[in-house]
């Protein structure tokens, strides 16, 4: 606030500076402003004063005090008229006298402006005075008080004081921080003494209740649904206040049009008179929303327009977004066509399809009329090229295709113009496990891929680079099958058992350590060693792990058991000599050390 007093002196012209150092001397008070003289001429005083003689620089006055009679001299920086030939011998003019040496100094200005500060009230005084704001000063404004308008008013009879934006505006105005340079009104001394050149004005009392007289009236007579005119007030981003009649009311930009895209700019400009209708009201808070599209049918139940799912519709590109385009087929009424409908191709962005302004067709895929919800197809309008696809490369069909993409679960490739394939991880090889598509292809090869799978509804289409070839697996199922006994060779040993050779390079053989022996294994090497060729069982493929899994016991065990069957069917031939061991196979034999 003393910054802003501060500026507010600054902006003085010198004679009002001149005469706030006069008023601050001695021996004066507003008291004997208009007091009559006796004895000696006190400088406060005011004379009327007759113009004897007029000069280029200044006028000779005369000037009775009591019986005596004063002569002065009034020059033209002391005059308050515009030209010094506004003066005319034998008129009066109202004079302040100090006298220089044995002279008198008349002063025409300091008369006006001691009449002007005499009318002011002191501080805490209800009277009005009248007053226009001049201009901004700080956080308030400057005001010129004892006048009503700026650009007529006498400079030496007004005075300078100083209004905060809080006493300046009423308090539901002070956010909106309008511009009232030129206003005028009247105010009352609030603080501040005259002579002291610190006056604070306020308006704000009268304002409010002003207010609240308009207030009260017009909650009386308004009610939701009620069309009303007002002045649009202040715009902001949010939308904007409208002045119906001493209360304001906020139009939310969302209430400007139906589709809710309309900008405040576009629509409104400050100070214009429109009609609005009001849709919500609350007394107790005080406030009041209105709406500018309620003056307008709502286009979504618009009975002239007969709209339906599977209509083709035109309309314009309104909007753009990461996630779609909104397209407005009639006033009001938009809709929002997914960035997958827009095209039967990947679109990465609406903007590399489309532009604001342009015209297409679509297809109304859903009316929500409850929701307010338009959804909209592009490429719906446009013949699937999935369906032509699977009519011209059916599943099995052989393609070369472009690799685009790379991700965890595969590899996406090119198939036309506006379709792509995806090779699962699964689909690359028989016999290898992949675990990231890298290790198979990279993005930009040509390769052939077999189709698996076409899924229109869905677009999608599977493709295969392992179903180029016959699955080798059903060979290995045939040759290895689960109990089929085989002659191999050792050629490593591990802590878990030993690997044996087998004929094919993509398998390998694999003996784990309890199915070395029928009684249990300590030690691997205890057992067999590397270059040993050993009798076993076939007892898993695991096409996967591309091993398959042996048993040396198990062939063992199933001929010891063959063995005692063979012994109990010649079981009468005893006297003969015949045992057990003599059915053991050679082998058998050697592997239980039996004699």
């Amino acid at each position: 606030m003393v910054q802003s007093r501060k500026k507010l002196r600054t902006r003085l012209p010198s004679h009002e500076r001149k005469l706030k150092k006069f008023l601050r001397g001695p021996g004066f008070s507003p008291e004997v402003l208009f007091s009559k003289v006796g004895g000696d001429v006190r400088q406060n005083s005011i004379f009327d004063a007759e113009i004897k003689s007029v000069s280029e620089a200044s006028l000779a006055l005369s000037c009775r005090d009591g019986e005596t009679i004063l002569e002065a001299t009034l020059s033209k920086d002391e005059c308050a008229r515009p030209s010094i030939s506004d003066y005319t011998t034998g008129n009066f003019v109202r004079v302040t006298l100090r006298k220089d040496g044995e002279q008198w100094i008349a002063s025409e200005i300091e008369a006006f402006q001691l009449e002007a500060y005499a009318t002011i009230p002191k501080e805490g005084s209800e009277q009005k005075v009248p007053g226009v704001f001049l201009s901004r000063a700080g956080n308030g404004y400057s005001v010129a008080l004892n006048t009503n308008s700026a650009e007529n008013m006498n400079t030496y009879k007004t005075i300078r004081a100083y209004a905060p934006m809080r006493h300046a505006v009423h308090e539901r105005d002070i956010r909106l921080n309008p511009d009232l340079h030129g206003q005028s009104d009247e105010f009352i001394i609030h603080e501040g003494v005259v002579e002291q050149d610190n006056l604070i004005v306020s308006r704000r009392a009268a304002l409010k209740e002003q207010h609240k007289a308009r207030e009260a009236a017009l909650w009386q007579n308004i009610e939701v649904g009620q069309r009303v005119r007002g002045v649009v007030k202040n715009l902001t981003r949010y939308g904007a206040f409208i002045d119906i009649g001493g209360v304001d009311g906020l139009l939310h930009q969302t209430d400007l049009s139906w589709s809710g895209r309309a900008r405040v700019e576009e629509v409104l400009k400050k100070g214009e008179r429109i009609e609005t209708q009001i849709i919500e009201l609350d007394q107790n808070a005080g406030k009041i929303k209105l709406g500018l599209k309620q003056l307008l049918p709502d286009p979504f139940n618009d009975p002239t327009r007969a709209l339906a799912a599977g209509s083709i519709v035109k309309g314009r590109v309104v909007s753009l977004t990461d996630y779609g385009a909104f397209i407005e087929i009639a006033d009001g009424l938009e809709g929002l066509a997914h960035i997958s409908e827009l095209s039967w191709s990947n679109v990465k962005h609406p903007s590399n399809l489309l532009q604001i302004g342009q015209t297409v067709e679509a297809k109304i895929l859903e009316l929500d009329q409850n929701e307010r919800r338009l959804s909209l197809s592009l490429k719906a309008t446009q013949q699937n090229p999935y369906a032509q696809f699977e009519s011209e490369t059916p599943a099995g069909s052989v393609v070369e295709a472009m690799v685009t993409s790379l991700t965890d679960f595969g590899a996406f490739v090119k198939l036309t113009d506006h379709i792509e394939g995806l090779i699962h991880l699964g689909e690359f090889s028989w016999t290898k496990r992949i675990e990231h598509a890298d290790e198979c292809v990279s993005v930009g090869d040509t390769i052939n891929v077999k189709i698996i799978d076409i899924n229109t509804a869905d677009e999608r289409v599977s493709c295969s680079i392992k179903r180029l070839e016959d699955d080798p697996t059903d060979a290995w199922r045939q040759k290895y099958a689960v109990g089929q006994r085989l002659n191999l060779v050792i050629t490593q040993l591990t802590e878990g058992g030993a690997q044996v050779e087998l004929e094919d390079e993509h398998l390998e053989g694999f003996i784990k350590k309890r199915e070395l022996a029928s009684e249990p294994v300590n030690r691997v090497i205890d057992v067999v060693k590397v270059g040993d060729e050993v009798e076993c069982e076939v007892l898993e493929l695991n096409a996967r792990q591309q091993t398959v899994y042996l048993s040396i016991r198990r062939a063992q065990e199933q001929d010891t058991k063959a063995a005692y069957e063979d012994y109990k069917n010649k079981e009468g031939e005893q006297s003969t000599g015949f045992s057990i061991a003599d059915a053991l196979s050679d082998s058998a034999k050697e592997k239980l050390n039996v004699e």
